[in-house]
């Protein structure tokens, strides 16, 4: 008896490691991209390959149709921004942020802003902006949805050749509308 005990507690120890790593659902047709050092959730379509870069998580169509989707976390230390008059608080700092990168996007590559609308990301307000640059004679288009928080500029951004763009705009939505923050 003293063996059995011993041996559910084991068991029981080792069913709660495991469950204390994603204590979040998984959406229907998904899986987790982001891992537990990340402060969001970040799901993906089962069918797309996940990796890590630049230690962040991405996922993407295929080998063969590399179209992908990614998350980058921005420091915004040399920010200055006032609140004042804002529309919302974040406002400025995604304001902020989104015209230090252009202004390097501008300087890099041939990028055109072609739309910004306001949204949300993860059920807190961000700012959306659809636009294109060329990188080695191909024109890639870009859907970036940037908000700021826990004092962190957080993007998530879907590339694709411009000619792919609207291929997976199923799957995109998706990913954009499944997105959470971890409290």
């Amino acid at each position: 008896m003293k063996k059995f005990i011993c041996f559910a507690l084991v068991a029981l120890m080792c069913l709660v490691a495991v469950s204390c790593g994603n204590d979040v659902e998984i959406p229907d047709g998904m899986k987790l991209a982001s891992g537990d050092e990340e402060i969001y959730y970040f799901f993906v379509p089962s069918s797309w390959e996940v990796k890590r870069g630049y230690d962040m998580p991405y996922a993407y169509y295929s080998a063969t149709e590399p179209s992908n989707v990614n998350v980058t976390v921005y420091y915004p230390d040399e920010l200055s921004v006032s609140t004042e008059g804002a529309e919302d608080p974040r406002a400025p700092y995604i304001d902020a942020y989104w015209e230090k990168f252009s202004a390097e996007a501008a300087e890099l590559n041939e990028y055109t802003l072609v739309e910004i609308k306001n949204t949300k990301l993860g059920g807190i307000f961000a700012k959306e902006y659809i636009y294109t640059e060329k990188t080695g004679g191909v024109v890639y288009r870009h859907r970036a949805a940037v908000t700021y928080y826990g004092e962190l500029i957080v993007s998530l951004t879907y590339t694709a050749a411009d000619a792919n763009f609207d291929t997976h705009l199923g799957d995109v939505n998706s990913i954009f509308a499944e997105f959470l923050f971890k409290k």
